[in-house]
């Protein structure tokens, strides 16, 4: 084997139980270096059931989060059963971490500050899932060192977004990962300056390989999902969707940021300046290639990115002032400050409309916060549809089911459209699929 440098990622979807926990040690025992660096998210749906517990205890402060502790670790606890044998090692770290995650809950109270605590807490999920997998790869002898990604990611102190220090991080990834062997670390978290526990935004684990990657200059980086590689639709909703098999980097940023999910809108950026091409592969399919995001610009088909459960905001002003860049620049930092992200907006003289995605915060904060300056108004269960490459014969068979559409934007590349989910959605959805 070689000593090439390669990045694996592995998202929870990919060691959501004991059988996809084996999986993966294949698919790793079968890469073709051991200066490997496995970057984990948490198990399954661990990041919510650890929302869940945080909103539990910062709400009712008392004890009624117990439900929600017991439940993350009947969940780890299960898994390991599976693949240990009781004297193993592994059951005694869970505990201390399982100890550790119960007193972060039992300090919690309504006038500690959510976000940060969010971070001291959330992050618990990729500590646990990578200190089992290291310790299962040590019992199937072939060891991996253990890494805490918050020794070597360093960020600000924007809790639940934090951005990172490039250069510190970069001198701290080249410290740490220094020696030809197996690491495993963890996706999604960092730390600020001060040693307090931060946290990347939601699905930022692709971030932290790619950083992780551009440090060590890389030459192999995989993502391993739950699909075949870039498709040109989501094929769960798409039975057209294709398989790209090779993208640029421009273009799996463009189709991020508007809700693609197979990658996380920041991870291209640290790959270009280096430029180290990202395989996505499939851990269900580990003999396909995937696809390739690289460089190099290729002719692209009709793509349609859907993002669901959006909220569309109608704002003006309570003292009818025109709508300028300053009365924008004042409500896009009232959402950026709530964790809301604007996938796209528009203007008239005195309103402002905008389509975002509240993340985790309430729409009942978000309002309360703009009902200060704005009138308000909003609806609920929105679908931004975008038509990526799309040509004019594509717009003149989805023109006539559009008739109620509730704000568009259009550009020589990009045709994007909001829909009611529920009432709106299914023939559009349908027409698209056959354009595919």
């Amino acid at each position: 084997m070689s000593h090439t440098i390669a990045v694996y990622k592995f998202g929870g979807a990919s060691i959501k139980d004991a059988a996809s926990v084996r999986n993966m040690f294949t698919i790793v025992s079968q890469a073709n270096t051991t200066y490997l660096i496995i970057v984990v998210s948490a198990m399954g749906k661990v990041t919510n059931a650890l929302e869940g517990l945080l909103q539990t205890a910062y709400q009712s402060n008392n004890t009624d989060y117990t439900t929600h502790l017991e439940q993350i670790k009947v969940f780890h606890l299960d898994i390991a059963k599976q693949l240990f044998p009781p004297q193993n090692k592994v059951f005694a770290a869970l505990e201390t971490l399982f100890t550790e995650l119960e007193n972060i809950a039992k300090h919690i109270t309504r006038f500690t500050d959510f976000n940060e605590t969010y971070d001291a807490m959330v992050p618990y999920g990729e500590l646990l899932s990578s200190t089992l997998l290291s310790h299962f790869f040590e019992y199937k002898t072939m060891p991996c060192i253990w890494q805490d990604a918050r020794q070597c990611i360093i960020t600000d102190s924007q809790h639940r977004n934090a951005n990172v220090q490039l250069s510190a991080t970069y001198n701290s990834i080249r410290t740490t990962f220094n020696k030809p062997q197996r690491y495993i670390t963890q996706g999604f978290i960092g730390s600020d300056e001060q040693g307090h526990s931060t946290t990347l935004g939601r699905e930022g684990s692709d971030y932290s390989a790619a950083l992780i990657a551009a440090a060590l200059t890389a030459s192999d980086v995989r993502i391993w999902k739950d699909v075949d590689g870039v498709f040109s639709a989501d094929p769960r909703l798409f039975s057209k969707a294709r398989i790209i098999e090779q993208l640029s980097y421009k273009e799996a940023i463009e189709m991020a940021y508007f809700g693609a999910g197979v990658l996380h809108p920041k991870t291209m950026a640290p790959l270009t300046q280096q430029h180290i091409p990202l395989r996505v592969c499939s851990f269900l399919h580990p003999h396909l290639e995937g696809s390739v995001i690289h460089d190099k610009a290729k002719p692209m088909p009709l793509c349609v990115i859907v993002k669901r459960h959006l909220f569309l905001l109608s704002i003006t002003s309570l003292t009818y002032d025109m709508v300028d860049e300053r009365q924008k620049q004042t409500v896009f930092n009232i959402l950026y400050q709530k964790g809301a992200v604007v996938l796209s907006s528009q203007q008239i003289a005195l309103s402002l409309s905008i389509c975002v995605d509240i993340g985790t915060a309430t729409i009942e904060s978000i309002i309360k916060s703009l009902q200060q300056a704005y009138k308000v108004r909003y609806n609920s269960q929105q679908m931004l549809i975008s038509m990526r490459h799309y040509t004019k014969a594509h717009l003149d068979t989805i023109m006539p089911l559009l008739s109620a559409v509730k704000m568009e934007q259009k550009d020589r590349h990009n045709y994007h459209f909001v829909i009611d989910d529920k009432t709106d959605a299914k023939p559009i959805l349908a027409q698209l699929n056959a354009l595919l």
